[in-house]
């Protein structure tokens, strides 16, 4: 993925994951909705993720786009300042290699928990994790957008560094 994201993008991105996730595009998209009514926002809602509210929201916030997924993340990290988004394995090592400011949800139900240990690993880097609480998450961004949230350090080779170290400790074995 070669991507540059812009620092001075204010774009919120909202990712669900590959099938949406319910509170992340309806309990807390409202709540931003009514918390920052000028923020825009990207949200992938995931296939059939689009409801009656939705389309009343597009109305009413006319900086809203939904998508029911997206095809070019590179070009929407690109435009994105901050992200919220599940912590599957996929998500963390594309946002890590980007440093973009993060707020991971993990998915409560997920397979022993291992959506908690991402976003966990994630920390030391300068993302932060929260649970499903809505008014958690608005603080966060309040925070972001005062400015005063650091950005985490993109580590875009980080991956080929540590496959790399791997491989050597076995070629020496």
């Amino acid at each position: 993925m070669s991507v540059k994201p812009n620092e001075d993008a204010k774009r919120l991105l909202i990712v669900g994951g590959s099938l949406g996730a319910s509170f992340l595009r309806e309990n807390l998209l409202q709540a931003i909705l009514e918390k920052f009514p000028e923020l825009p926002i990207t949200c992938i809602v995931g296939r059939n993720g689009l409801g009656k509210i939705h389309h009343e929201w597009l109305r009413l916030y006319p900086q809203l786009r939904l998508l029911e997924y997206c095809h070019d993340m590179a070009n929407l990290y690109a435009e994105t300042g901050f992200v919220i988004s599940r912590s599957g394995a996929m998500a963390v090592s594309e946002i890590l290699a980007l440093g973009i400011r993060t707020i991971f949800v993990p998915l409560p139900q997920s397979a022993d928990n291992h959506q908690w240990y991402n976003a966990i690993s994630a920390q030391s880097e300068g993302i932060e994790v929260a649970g499903e609480s809505a008014a958690d998450i608005i603080e966060k961004l309040r925070v972001w957008q005062m400015g005063s949230w650091k950005k985490p350090v993109p580590r875009p080779n980080d991956a080929i560094v540590q496959i790399v170290a791997v491989l050597s400790r076995f070629s020496r074995s």
